[in-house]
């Protein structure tokens, strides 16, 4: 069996920056639709977020992992939702802003990291298309959302 040197995933563009997910770990991207419970505390848990008729966690990636926040979206903004471990927490998301799209990437690319971080819910970056692109930790972010709710 031969196994490929490519990783399909997603580039996910969020304020000042944007992330590389394993395309697998997205269960769908939705039109930005209004939080039906506001939570905020703390403040990168920002409220319940009503999907297939279940209420999940709808996070700010860039709160939670202190990285530059832009008030003003420069496009359409985006809900990413995500699938989570299904005993802690099968789902939760966060906005964009944009349009992710997808790319195949090489494995050796994310062996080899740019820059390791010490920032919460973050691993590291790598470049991609000439910018810096953070690959988030979802296993914390995960953790972190399901100690809260």
């Amino acid at each position: 069996m031969q196994f490929s040197n490519y990783v399909t995933s997603l580039l996910i563009p969020i304020s000042n920056s944007q992330l590389l997910l394993p395309s697998i770990a997205v269960a769908e991207i939705l039109h930005d639709l209004p939080l039906e419970t506001s939570l905020g505390n703390p403040d990168w848990l920002t409220g319940l977020y009503t999907w297939r008729n279940q209420q999940i966690p709808l996070i700010s990636l860039e709160e939670m992992t202190g990285l530059p926040f832009a008030e003003e979206p420069e496009s359409e903004p985006r809900v990413v939702v995500i699938y989570g471990s299904p005993q802690r927490l099968p789902y939760y998301a966060f906005r964009t802003q944009g349009m992710p799209h997808s790319l195949q990437v090489v494995k050796d690319l994310l062996l080899a990291p740019t820059e390791l971080t010490d920032n919460p819910g973050l691993l590291a970056s790598v470049e991609i298309e000439t910018r810096l692109t953070w690959l988030p930790d979802l296993d914390y972010v995960e953790q972190s959302i399901a100690e809260m709710i």
